[in-house]
């Protein structure tokens, strides 16, 4: 066990046996001044064959010592009177222990001798062989030496509240001072009274500031209290490379695994989201990257970044061919023959849904969830993933993802009349239009710079909102390439408290999370990885000359969100989609052109979605028809299916991979007729 692994368990021992002693030492005063009791005292022997095996374990051999006397004489006395005439003497030996766990290293060795002299003293059966406790022990309530270490165990959901209740006091105080800003006195020339109007500005002065140091004392106090949500990352790589071990074990393989965590922390709930994306990344390692016949290596390492924690899995296998990798995109339709991929193009296509080089299913990595779903988790932690893979050269998955993700530093942006956020660690520069060189170039437009050409894209476009004049230019950067987007205002950076959206929304959209600013305007986070591929999704999208026809998918909803991420994703997924935003709209659109599955909403105006539903089954038993829809109600769900609906989806359980299945399900598993 290295150092920094072994201090880290250490200082967990030390908080976990300090209220153990408390326990233990509590039931002891109680048996002395009120008698015996049977529970008690199994209790006390609990606690204490528990901390005797971790003093061993962790080499506190003073104490394991006289914790095995306590143990020993408790005992021995059984549940007798006697017990608790020995309670004194136990309690003044816990004491002592309390006193070691909390020394620092050059008073360990003093306290250490009369551990030795309590474990002596409480295996004797004469009392008198006991010495007298030290004033520091006989006073349970000493003050605390300057420099001693203290420990305590809290339950991580203690810390939780405490943090959520000093967000919500941050927002209130945010918004407080804000309405204080804002009731600025008149100016002094427009006051009757002079003498009244300086005393009335110059007390909004004060206590402005008075609230802006008020405002840094409560920064300093959120801060520390986010804090004690980090927990290092080592111990989750540790277990990581045992499950490693126990994998290729299993498959007759050997693996050597190396890890470096280089003291990198994160907020637990960051850790536990990370898991199992983790967890498949590993088990693709062993079973694509570790070859038979050979020790394979896998190295799993968390460093910090610039963005927050990068977490890589690599190993040494065989790699990954893209060009193998575009062959078999194209006999899924995934692309046409005449699209040219670029590498890095090419190995993005494994993070496409159901995609794999492989014909046969792997009972290791082929099954569960996929690179798709390690991306889109990563994502939703505001996070990015990037694979690299060279045939013959290994594997390397890193997933760069914030160490925390309760508050996030923001660029707030216009787009339309709404507000969205684009997290500051993408952020690489932000410029006017008008100082930059816009030329031409295939697919859009490109802004020209001396080390190269760099994408520029609308950001209402991207997002379905209405043209506006966009005269800014933000410059994202995200697994070492850039995208520009043009925006219509910037406001600034801020720091925000991020708060879930609809699940609908946050599944299969960039939109992320949600924030407040100060004046209670409404901020929805961008999600940039979800971001830069709808920008770049025309490798899916667009006519294939020479290919049979795309399936062909009616979206109807009246909301132009849900709208825009339905068919984003179904686009992405090769299907060629229309959109209407009323039942009668969708009635006219099938008139004019067969569809090969309706996806509608129920709750529209006009026609809604189950007496569309209806029309359609006059028209045809055969068109398949799924509701898509926030009505969840079972008799919602019955209605719909004696109208002949063929699946029911709920928009608040919406999981990406449910829809994508469903659609598949009923018009075949290809993009093509």
């Amino acid at each position: 066990m290295d150092e920094a692994r072994r201090q880290a368990l250490i200082a967990r021992f030390k908080a976990g046996s300090l209220d153990r002693i408390a326990r233990v030492r509590a039931t002891l005063v109680e048996l002395a001044g009120a008698g015996h009791a049977k529970t008690a005292l199994a209790e006390v022997l609990r606690e204490l064959h528990t901390l005797k095996g971790e003093s061993r374990m962790l080499g506190f051999s003073e104490l394991a010592d006289l914790v095995h006397a306590l143990e020993e004489r408790i005992g021995a006395a059984g549940f007798s009177d006697r017990a608790a005439a020995d309670s004194p003497r136990l309690v003044a030996a816990l004491e002592d222990a309390v006193s070691y766990l909390r020394a620092d290293a050059h008073e360990a060795p003093g306290i250490a001798e009369r551990l030795a002299a309590h474990a002596a003293a409480v295996r004797a059966t004469d009392d008198t062989a006991a010495p007298a406790p030290p004033a520091s022990a006989q006073d349970p309530d000493r003050p605390v030496a300057r420099g001693e270490a203290r420990w305590v165990q809290v339950a991580a959901a203690r810390v939780d509240t405490v943090c959520e209740r000093l967000a919500e006091l941050e927002t209130e105080f945010r918004s407080l001072v804000a309405q204080l800003a804002a009731a600025r006195p008149a100016p002094i020339a427009r006051t009757t009274d002079t003498a009244r109007g300086i005393a009335e500005q110059r007390a909004h002065r004060v206590l402005l500031e008075q609230a802006a140091r008020c405002r840094s004392l409560l920064d300093e106090a959120g801060d520390a209290a986010w804090s004690l949500r980090l927990v290092p990352v080592e111990p989750s790589l540790r277990d990581l490379a045992v499950h490693a071990q126990e994998l290729a074990l299993g498959m007759g393989k050997r693996v050597e695994v190396t890890i470096h965590a280089a003291g990198a922390e994160m907020e637990r709930s960051v850790l536990d989201e990370l898991r199992q994306p983790l967890l498949h990344l590993v088990r693709n390692a062993i079973d694509h990257g570790v070859e038979e016949g050979r020790t394979g290596a896998l190295h799993l390492t968390a460093e910090p970044s610039e963005t927050g924690v990068a977490l890589i899995v690599a190993d040494d296998g065989h790699g990954v061919d893209a060009d193998e990798v575009r062959q078999a995109a194209v006999a899924r339709g995934l692309i046409g023959d005449e699209v040219a991929l670029t590498h890095d193009q090419a190995l993005d296509l494994l993070f496409v849904h159901g995609f794999s080089t492989r014909t046969e299913v792997s009972a290791i990595s082929g099954r569960g969830i996929g690179l798709d779903v390690v991306r889109a988790r990563v994502e939703a932690l505001g996070g990015a993933v990037r694979l690299d893979s060279r045939r013959g050269h290994g594997t390397r998955v890193m997933l760069d993802v914030p160490a925390m993700i309760a508050k996030e530093r923001a660029l707030i942006v216009t787009v339309a009349e709404a507000l969205f956020g684009l997290p500051s660690r993408w952020v690489r520069e932000v410029r006017r239009l008008g100082d930059e060189v816009v030329v031409a170039v295939a697919g859009g437009r490109a802004l020209r710079r001396p080390e190269g050409f760099i994408p520029l894209r609308s950001l209402s476009g991207v997002l379905g909102a209405p043209a506006t004049d966009e005269q800014w230019v933000v410059v994202l950067e995200s697994a070492g390439h850039l995208w520009a987007f043009l925006a219509a205002g910037v406001l600034g950076e801020y720091d925000l408290l991020r708060r879930p959206v609809d699940g609908f929304v946050g599944q299969c959209g960039p939109i992320a999370a949600s924030s407040v600013l100060d004046d209670g305007r409404l901020v929805l986070l961008l999600r940039p990885g979800g971001l830069l591929r709808r920008s770049e999704s025309a490798v899916a999208r667009g006519p294939r000359p020479g290919r049979p026809r795309r399936r062909r998918v009616l979206v109807v909803d009246d909301s132009p969100v849900v709208r825009d991420l339905v068919t984003t994703l179904l686009e992405a997924a090769g299907l060629e989609v229309t959109a209407a935003d009323a039942g009668d709209r969708a009635l006219k659109l099938i008139e004019d052109g067969p569809f090969d599955l309706v996806l509608a909403d129920i709750e529209m105006p006009g026609i809604d979605g189950l007496e569309l539903l209806r029309l359609l089954r006059l028209r045809s038993d055969h068109l398949p028809v799924v509701m898509l829809t926030t009505r969840g109600s079972a008799e919602d769900k019955r209605r719909a299916a004696e109208l002949g609906a063929d699946a029911y989806l709920v928009k608040s359980e919406f999981k990406e991979t449910v829809l994508l299945e469903t659609v598949r399900r009923f018009i075949g598993q290809g993009a093509h007729a």
